[in-house]
Order: structure tokens, then sequence, then C-alpha cells
């Protein structure tokens, strides 16, 4: 029968999504950028066709439009989302949903609580409808380069890495095109919203509600909601609203929202904010966050590691060899930082290290890229999160569950 506008204007956009992210390719997996860099051009291309349909259709189309739309089999490797929250293979669908009209398959179908939150995935109908047309998330066209189809380039920068770091492969450690860059376009899509203390709950809760990942979502949204409040409000105390945020998480303890993922986030958005790991350290624990004790300042600090070493450019890495750095983690990680050496930010720095040291980012074969800019004419700025993020009013037929 007839789409609905909501599954009309999602579907546009994972086509389009699709398209953005395999036109890109060559530039954003390209293992001599810094993974921080690469994020930026991925957020730059979320602007381009996430935006309208948030603006038009709310929270959940843009979202499951990142989701299926992403470059993530070159390196997700941890669990199967799709399986797990989009489209729960632990429900039982027949097969005959109709899809819902306007836009009422925005609001998704309760499918349980986890960690003691209601979550909410995609209607049977729905998962269907995008499959038969795109396949099981995620949705990526034929040039996109991965482990079975490399373009040359990345199956020599790839033998050659997996050569010199033994087990560890190129295509499951370079992780693609996955959901830290949603995370980010969000925060800079709801921002200033995400100051006003009133605010985050909500916005935990949408985040929770609706989880597909393993944290990565509130990653990008902590960090570059503290990278907004450099920009915009100077002196505000990074730590004050971390803990802000985070307070909403206690109760929560699922896979994309829990206390450890929160910390972790702030500590990726402290590094940021300070530019320097020796200057953000102190923020884990400063304030009302000291009194959340060690496991959270630890995943903190591995937050504030990990974007530290995802920040080193390429041109870093090449100063740092020729002043005879092999090892960068030894070079890189201070003896009195607890726990650096064993972040998960490290080996892959490690991995960079190799393919600079191999050659394969010299100036005469590779060069830092920038996407082309979205087209001008930027949307006005987003009220909090539209009203289909949440279940509409209930219409004259049975109510859907309260948002609570």
């Amino acid at each position: 029968g007839m789409s609905s506008t909501f599954v009309q204007a999602l579907t546009e956009c994972i086509q389009a999504g699709a398209t953005a992210v395999s036109e890109t390719s060559g530039i954003w997996a390209d293992h001599c950028e810094s993974i921080t860099d690469k994020v930026t051009m991925q957020v730059q291309a979320l602007h381009g066709f996430l935006s309208p349909v948030h603006e038009a259709h709310g929270h959940t189309a843009a979202l499951w439009c990142a989701f299926y739309s992403g470059g993530w089999p070159m390196g997700w490797t941890d669990g199967d989302w799709y399986g797990d929250f989009l489209c729960p293979h632990t429900r039982h669908c027949s097969g005959h949903e109709k899809l819902r009209g306007g836009n009422a398959e925005a609001e998704g179908v309760e499918v349980g609580v986890a960690g003691g939150f209601p979550v909410r995935a995609m209607s049977c109908a729905l998962c269907a409808h995008l499959k038969q047309r795109f396949g099981i998330a995620p949705y990526a066209l034929k040039g996109m380069p991965s482990a079975n189809s490399p373009t040359p380039r990345f199956k020599a920068m790839a033998e050659y890495y997996e050569e010199k770091m033994g087990l560890m492969g190129y295509w499951d450690r370079w992780p693609g095109w996955d959901m830290h860059p949603y995370g980010v376009w969000l925060a800079d899509t709801l921002w200033p919203a995400q100051a006003e203390e009133e605010n985050l709950e909500q916005i935990v809760h949408t985040i929770a509600r609706y989880r597909l990942t393993n944290g990565e979502i509130m990653h990008g949204f902590n960090w570059q909601s503290i990278r907004q409040l450099k920009a915009h409000r100077p002196g505000a105390d990074p730590s004050n609203w971390a803990h802000r945020i985070c307070v909403h998480t206690i109760n929560i303890q699922h896979d994309g929202v829990n206390m450890g993922v929160c910390g972790h986030a702030c500590g990726h958005g402290f590094y940021y904010y300070y530019g320097s790991v020796e200057e953000a350290l102190p923020a884990c624990t400063r304030g009302k966050l000291g009194e959340w004790g060690e496991g959270w300042a630890e995943a903190c600090r591995g937050g504030i590691y990990h974007s530290a070493f995802n920040s080193i450019s390429a041109a870093e890495l090449r100063t740092m060899s020729k002043l005879g750095v092999r090892d960068v983690i030894g070079g890189y990680c201070k003896s009195w930082w607890p726990k650096c050496s064993e972040n998960l930010g490290a080996e892959e720095a490690q991995g960079r290290m190799e393919l600079v040291r191999g050659g394969f980012c010299e100036p005469s074969v590779w060069q830092h890229r920038s996407l082309p800019s979205p087209p001008s004419n930027p949307p006005p700025p987003m009220k909090l999160l539209p009203p289909p993020s949440l279940p509409p009013p209930p219409p004259p037929s049975p109510s859907p569950p309260s948002p609570s």
C-alpha cells in the first residue's frame, strides 16, 4: 500500500545517506586520517542528509537513517546491533503487519525493559519494509571498501598493518563509519538545549529509549556538548555539566546508556575542552564528580586518553617517527597517568604509527582532506526534541504507552 510520510522520508534519507557515505569513503576511510578528523568529516556529511529529515519527522527519523546508512561493516565487531536493538530477532513478527501512516511509525514499539529502562525498536512492519528495500542494516553501496572488496591502497595498508600488529585486524580496528558521528551531530542540532539543566533528563531518556549501540551515541553527544560549552559558555565548568547529565544515567544500566558510558563520554569531552591530558585529568574528580568513586573516574580517564590518541595526526606521527619514537604508547603516556598504556585508543595509534613508518602517509601519496561542505542555507536552530521523538498525543484508538 501507500508508504506513510515518515516511512517515505526515512527511505529517501537512507538512500541519500548511503550514497554520501560511499562517495566519500576514499577520504574518511583512509587510516592515515586521525580518528578525530575522520569523525569531524563524517559529521559534516550527516548535517547534509539528517538535518532535513530530523526537522520534518523528529528523533527516530534521523537516528534510524544514520544507523541504516552508516559504513560500519568495516569495524563493527561488538555484537549484532541490528538484530539485538533495531529489529530484535527475539520477538515474533507474523510478516503480515501493516505500516502505520502519517508519523505513527516514528514512535517505534515497546520491546521490553533493558537495564531497568523501557526500550523501543522499529515496528515489525517498518523492519520488514526496510529489509525488503535495503537488506538488513547497514545498507552499503557497491563502492564501499571492506575486507572483501578493498581498494588497492586499503588492501596494501591492511596487509602491512596486520603484519606489523600481529593478529590485530585492520578492518576490525579501523571503526569505519559508526554511530559516534551521529551523537556529535545530535549535540550540534539540539544545542543549546542541553546547556539547560531541565532538558537533560528528557535527552538522556530519549537516547536510552531508542538505544542502538554500546554507548557510541552518548559518547559523541557528551563530547560535542562539552565542546559546545567551551565555544559558547566561556567559564562554564565542564565537570559541572558532566555531573548534571550523568546523574540521569544512575538508574539506567543497558548497553547504550549507563554510568560507565556517561563517564567515558565526558572524558572524551574533557580532552577536547582542555586540549591536554594533563589539564583534563583533574576534571574527572572535580566537584560532585569526586563522590562517584574510582570506577567512574577510571571510565572518565579512559575517555581522555582515547580522545588524545584519536587526535594524533599523521603529521605528528611523522615527526615522532623522525625523532626515533617507534612506540607511540611509550612515547605518549606519562608514568603518572593511570592505565594510559592499556587504553583502547593506544593500540590503534600504534597501528597508525606503523602505517606512517611504512610510508603510506607521506605527503607524496596522501594528504589530509576535508569533505565538501553541505549546501549553505543551514536549517533554523532546532526545537528541543520535536514531538515525534516521543509518543504523540493519544489518538481516539487505545493510547500509546506513556513516555516516562
